[in-house]
């Protein structure tokens, strides 16, 4: 008893670790991209979706690493990083974009719509199909990353004509000191990864608890936080379309590169939950919140209603997928 409240309070120290040290990385990417001056929704959907997705980036890539080196299991270290990963972004989908919405006002343009949310549903319909035979083979985390690289590169050739508009100054110390705290804020990412993957394994194997529903529902939950603090700094300073860029930004970022890098150093060996459950559960919020985003705005009634949908989700989930079962 004395050793499982011992690592879960080491579990609660490095999931904060993990959290602030993203969150100070962010600061430090940002100031670098107002030297770039790009528009607000772009540094949305590819500094900031990034640098909000560490959390999620640093455990699938540690897990991965990990179950190469036979430290972890395949069976949880894949339910825990693919978990988190999609944990991450249901949270987003619901409780962040809700309580923005509650908060501050949630605009779009059409071509967000047209483009962006499509990309971000049909993405996790794409991992999902990927998944069906129980595996996401190095070949198909291949497919994902180089096809997340392909959308950045065609975000970067549409805002190249006008990122010049914008450009803040910089001093090149100012540019070297950030650097250097972005180095020091990764070597953190990855002690807080790794530990906290450990402790997990070790509640996994000691309490019974599945591991995808811990990296969902606690992990998962955990690295979303950096994009509701980021979503909410947006909002106060009136930057709407930084602010929805982040949460679907951070929802493209976290199928395709984040999970898509996992899957291409080791493989995921999947449990039923997260294939019949969790990623179905991922996509149908999409699909509403394409729905409720189609008028350009987000009411304060559909904030309430993601917020709704997350905790039906928890429940149902608790009720039909408590474990992980392998097939």
């Amino acid at each position: 008893m004395v050793q499982t409240s011992t690592e879960l309070i080491a579990g609660i120290l490095f999931l904060v670790a993990l959290v602030l040290s993203a969150e100070y990385i962010i600061r430090k990417s940002m100031r670098l991209s107002e030297a770039t001056g790009f528009s607000g929704t772009f540094v949305g959907l590819t500094v900031l979706s990034i640098g909000t997705s560490l959390p999620e980036l640093f455990t699938n890539v540690v897990a991965s690493i990990e179950i190469l080196t036979h430290d972890l299991t395949p069976e949880i270290g894949s339910a825990l990083a693919v978990g988190t990963s999609i944990g991450s972004d249901t949270f987003q989908q619901t409780i962040v974009l809700g309580i923005v919405a509650l908060l501050g006002t949630v605009a779009v343009s059409k071509e967000f719509i047209r483009r962006d949310i499509p990309l971000m549903i049909g993405t996790s319909i794409l991992v999902l199909l990927f998944a069906l035979d129980g595996t996401l083979s190095r070949w198909n985390g291949a497919v994902l990353f180089f096809g997340y690289l392909i959308y950045l590169y065609i975000l970067y050739q549409r805002q190249r004509e006008e990122n010049m508009k914008h450009q803040v100054c910089m001093d090149v110390r100012e540019v070297l000191a950030d650097v250097f705290g972005i180095m020091v804020g990764l070597l953190f990412l990855i002690i807080s990864a790794r530990e906290l993957l450990f402790i997990a394994k070790d509640i996994v194997t000691t309490s019974g608890i599945g591991a995808s529903f811990l990296g969902v529902f606690v992990v998962g939950a955990a690295s979303a936080l950096p994009e509701l603090s980021t979503a909410l700094t947006a909002v106060r300073k009136k930057q709407y379309g930084t602010s929805v860029g982040i949460l679907i930004g951070s929802n493209i970022t976290n199928p395709a590169f984040v999970t898509g890098l996992g899957a291409m150093i080791s493989g995921y060996i999947l449990p039923n939950a997260v294939i019949f459950a969790d990623m179905p559960a991922k996509i149908i919020t999409g699909f509403f919140v394409y729905l409720f985003l189609r008028n350009l705005r987000l009411s304060k009634k559909e904030g309430f209603s993601l917020i709704a949908i997350y905790f039906i989700y928890l429940v149902l989930r608790m009720r039909y997928f408590p474990l992980d079962v392998f097939t």
